[in-house]
């Protein structure tokens, strides 16, 4: 495992939904019980804060927070673009295993992206 994403399994960024926040994703995997709720701040095209509360294991949180530390500040049009798996393949990978965080966030991510969409153009 790389440092990058060992940096997010011994110290996720901080959970929670950051102040500004305006967007919510909701994903989770049935199959262990991970739920994930990710929290998107948007300012303009762009991502301010972003956080996230999740239930689970490790990886899924390990998962969540680098994809915060990736996204914040970043274009809307980047955050829609974004291959969680690519990611955290790029930043060291998950055991096979755990494969499934990916997914998680991805779901969440995607969730949280329509939802702010939907606030723009109800």
């Amino acid at each position: 495992m790389e440092p990058r994403i060992r940096t997010h399994f011994l110290a996720p960024r901080p959970a929670g939904r950051p102040p500004g926040a305006t967007a919510v994703g909701r994903a989770e995997n049935r199959v262990c019980g991970d739920l994930l709720e990710l929290h998107l701040e948007v300012r303009g095209e762009r991502l301010g804060a972003l956080g996230y509360d999740a239930r689970g294991c490790s990886s899924v949180r390990a998962t969540a927070s680098l994809v915060c530390d990736e996204l914040e500040g970043a274009s809307l049009a980047a955050a829609t673009t974004l291959d969680v798996a690519a990611l955290v393949a790029a930043s060291g990978g998950l055991p096979p295993n755990k494969a499934h965080a990916c997914s998680v966030v991805q779901r969440a991510l995607a969730g949280a992206l329509a939802d702010h969409r939907s606030q723009c153009h109800p």
